[in-house]
């Protein structure tokens, strides 16, 4: 029976370990399958968001792949195919550092540019047309 492992328990630690001891220990460690599930998962959120550290995780984790002996040779191609084309992303040219600064600006809270709604609520006064009725009116 083969076993399910969450992606996400590989740890970001074990990720950006020397190089050398990941390659040997994760070759033992990790089945293909699951370096290729990760290095989806994390090529993916570097589309959604452009996150170049997901983009840095996913090209380590591809090049863990490319070099898995455990691998399809189709597999090992592709993920050192991948790998290059990430790797010639300009967004990974910048530094961790730098890329805080390439990310959207915060948003606003809700209301904070019509300082109208940023008054409390107050009703309306009620329209002439519905004046309140006298008990004469509401008993007929």
């Amino acid at each position: 029976m083969t076993e399910i492992v969450d992606i996400t328990e590989i740890s970001e630690s074990s990720l950006l370990s020397e190089e050398s001891s990941l390659l040997s220990a994760s070759a033992t460690a990790v089945a293909p399958a699951h370096l290729a599930a990760a290095a989806l998962a994390h090529l993916a959120t570097h589309m959604q968001t452009r996150c170049p550290r997901s983009a840095a995780l996913a090209v380590m984790l591809l090049e863990r792949l490319a070099v898995d002996e455990r691998a399809d040779a189709h597999l090992r191609t592709h993920a050192r195919q991948l790998a290059d084309v990430l790797e010639r992303d300009p967004l990974l040219e910048t530094p961790v550092s730098d890329a805080q600064a390439t990310r959207a600006e915060p948003r606003e809270p809700y209301g904070s540019r019509d300082s109208s709604r940023n008054e409390p609520y107050s009703p309306s006064p009620r329209p002439s047309h519905a004046a309140p009725l006298t008990t004469a009116e509401a008993v007929q």
